[in-house]
């Protein structure tokens, strides 16, 4: 409904539900509604992000994990990449990581925005920008 509702350029965090539980998480138990909800969310435009803070949490992953980032490139959706930096010393944390793991879930893109207007700029250009 967030992504149907025309008020976001880009969504967060959608399995961060596996960090309540960690030991009890099993992606594929909840597959078809994750399937469902990239259904919907791929129908509006509208972007997913990949947060790396989710490698500090409980269940040590990026969110989403790489079996739903491959859910979403098969649905054709955008990709920002995040880390939560909520100090200055995590601004950009894991970006490598993230943009290698996209990669890896066959993306070719990562998406910023810049007054609400979606940018795309390929992997490989993201990756050589770094420092």
């Amino acid at each position: 409904m967030s992504a149907e509702s025309g008020l976001f350029d880009t969504l967060a965090h959608p399995d961060l539900i596996k960090n309540e539980k960690p030991k009890q998480w099993d992606f594929e138990a909840v597959r078809p509604w994750a399937a469902r909800a990239l259904d919907r969310i791929a129908a509006t435009g509208v972007a997913m992000e990949l947060n790396t803070s989710g490698l500090f949490k409980a269940f040590p992953e990026m969110n989403p994990s790489p079996a739903q980032l491959v859910m979403m490139r098969e649905r054709g959706i955008p990709v920002v990449v995040g880390a939560d930096a909520h100090t200055p010393l995590r601004v950009g944390d894991g970006y490598e990581q993230a943009l290698r793991t996209l990669q890896a879930a066959g993306y070719e893109n990562v998406s910023f925005f810049l007054e609400r207007k979606r940018n795309d700029v390929p992997i490989t250009e993201a990756l050589a920008s770094l420092r």
